[in-house]
């Protein structure tokens, strides 16, 4: 047929947008090696996709993204503020549920009141 082997154990397709040119040059290899040159569709332009483990303008980082770890920091602070609001929450309901016993308390007290809750055509 006259196909010839690609030279990387996993081929990749060949992006649409600039590349290789647009993207930088590590070691001799497009983004390092440790990456692929895609057009990035956010920032309209072409830029390396980093392989888990690699981070960095051009993938020459080697370790855990700095962009993953903000975002960890960003999921953490949304649990912390849906904790915060289910307790303000909470708070609210047993201040509520306190403020309508007393008041069921202070009719129970008053027998005239507490005939009308329940009977207010005979009162």
């Amino acid at each position: 047929l006259g196909l010839h082997p690609h030279p990387h154990p996993h081929p990749h397709p060949h992006p649409r947008y600039g590349c290789p040119t647009q993207c930088p040059i590590s070691g001799r290899h497009i983004c390092a090696g440790n990456g692929h040159c895609k057009y990035d569709t956010d920032s309209q332009a072409s830029r390396c996709f980093c392989d888990n483990g690699f981070y960095g303008d051009d993938c020459s980082q080697q370790g855990a993204s700095k962009s993953k770890s903000t975002t960890s920091n960003g999921g953490s602070t949304a649990v912390t503020v849906i904790i915060i609001i289910l307790f303000v929450v909470s708070l609210a309901l047993m201040v509520t549920v306190f403020v309508m016993i007393r008041q069921v308390k202070a009719y129970k007290a008053d027998a005239s009141n507490y005939l009308a809750l329940f009977y207010p055509y005979f009162v």
